[in-house]
């Protein structure tokens, strides 16, 4: 009797893959496991990546990450057949806040107010109970968001679902560097552009872990695959607009510790 539960895990138990120890494979390990893995998965990866990253020394790394696979944009509901032109960006740093103060920034309804240089407008619809997230009752949160920014130079109008989860603290062993903040970001649809603009955003996938490992330093592990073109013949192949975008992305943490430092929200 005693050897029925092992028969059981023989025969059904689904073997639980190590996660990755490489910025790039845990950045596809995060996106993949953000819905359905454990906290004790996510725990680990965050663990790599801190280690990958060195986090305890870390200023900014940013760089280039591969193509999302048909199977992981598919695990979004995302069926774009040429998901493979979507670039993948990536940059980690870390900056001062506190993660309740950060949370509080994430979940702030009015990210225009919050973001003005990145936001023309921003309408957030709560998808899913935000009071019940921030009581800890349930891992996730949900929202429908739609915007208008003018950051790449001409005005366009863009739709996106996104979220947050909660990685709490399993233990000493498990959480060294505390609970974690995830998030996965989808564009619903190709951005609309102001007539005669010859820009486009056709494809943007994103996803991001936040950590405290000391009190008041955030470290933000931030990846992006987009399609997208700038005008002029430029697009997400060229070195120097990938180094525009990913300037652009570490701007957002510098918009962020600002924030934190006056309070805001």
């Amino acid at each position: 009797m005693r050897a029925f539960p092992f028969l059981l895990c023989i025969f059904g138990c689904k073997k639980v893959e190590p996660a990755p120890t490489d910025v790039d494979g845990i950045l596809h390990w995060t996106w993949s496991q953000y819905g359905d893995g454990t906290d004790e998965a996510l725990a680990e990866g965050i663990r790599n990546a801190h280690d990958a990253l060195d986090a305890d020394h870390i200023d900014v790394l940013d760089g280039t990450t591969t193509s999302l696979t048909p199977e992981e944009a598919a695990l979004v509901g995302w069926v774009d057949p040429d998901i493979a032109s979507a670039q993948g960006l990536f940059v980690a740093r870390s900056f001062a806040c506190t993660l309740p103060a950060l949370e509080a920034l994430l979940t702030e309804q009015d990210q225009a107010a919050a973001y003005p240089d990145t936001f023309d407008s921003y309408d957030r619809t709560y998808t899913s109970d935000l009071d019940a997230y921030l009581a800890r009752e349930t891992a996730f949160v949900t929202w429908d968001a739609v915007y208008t920014s003018s950051l790449i130079g001409s005005s366009y109008t863009s739709h996106l679902v996104s979220g947050l989860r909660y990685v709490p603290v399993l233990d000493a062993e498990q959480s060294p560097h505390g609970p974690v903040i995830l998030s996965r970001t989808v564009m619903v649809e190709p951005a609309i552009f102001e007539e005669g603009s010859g820009k486009s955003i056709d494809q943007n996938l994103q996803v991001e872990a936040f950590w405290e490992p000391d009190p008041g330093q955030i470290v933000h592990l931030y990846g992006m695959w987009e399609e997208a073109t700038f005008g002029a013949g430029l697009d997400l192949s060229s070195e120097g607009v990938q180094r525009v975008v990913l300037n652009s992305m570490a701007d957002w943490d510098d918009t962020t510790e600002a924030n934190c430092a006056t309070g805001m929200p």
